[in-house]
């Protein structure tokens, strides 16, 4: 038997995603930026940057959004492997609906 919540994270879209993740980092005081349609946007340098890049008080936070199925793009996955490995100060999660609560409860 499928429980609502399983439901929920399988149906969810990487926007609503983004919804959810972005209003809790503005709610809780978060600096926070996302580049809006990377495909389209002049970048230089690495292809693959995170979706969120947040900032409050000396920590720093690097999310990827993916939905419950998604798959991260090689480029995407070598950001991952050249993230340090998580600590107070700096943390990469890769963000599924699935991980909602902690992330937010981890923006307190």
């Amino acid at each position: 038997m499928t429980t609502a919540r399983e439901t929920m994270d399988r149906t969810i879209t990487e926007e609503e995603l983004l919804i959810a993740v972005t209003d809790a980092l503005t709610i809780f005081g978060w600096r926070w930026s996302h580049i809006r349609r990377s495909d389209r946007a002049i970048t230089m340098g690495h292809p693959g940057l995170p979706d969120i890049i947040a900032a409050r008080h000396g920590r720093l936070k690097f999310y990827e959004l993916k939905t419950a199925k998604g798959q991260l793009t090689q480029d995407q996955f070598a950001w991952q492997l050249d993230m340090p490995p998580n600590s107070y100060a700096v943390e990469y999660r890769l963000v599924r609906p699935a991980d909602l609560d902690d992330v937010i409860a981890s923006l307190r």
